[in-house]
């Protein structure tokens, strides 16, 4: 498993409430699971995502 973080995902990702960071390493484990690449761009809300 191959996972590839954005220097401005881990930016955001650092910034981001601790529930958020919390969350997402509890979901990171269903792409370990499921896939052999990922790559995280962008963290934010849905509104923030799709401009």
């Amino acid at each position: 498993m191959q996972i590839e973080y954005s220097r401005r995902f881990v930016k955001e990702l650092r910034k981001a409430p601790r529930k958020i960071q919390i969350a997402f390493r509890d979901r990171l484990v269903i792409f370990i699971e499921n896939g052999d690449i990922v790559f995280f761009i962008m963290l934010g809300t849905h509104s923030q995502l799709y401009k």
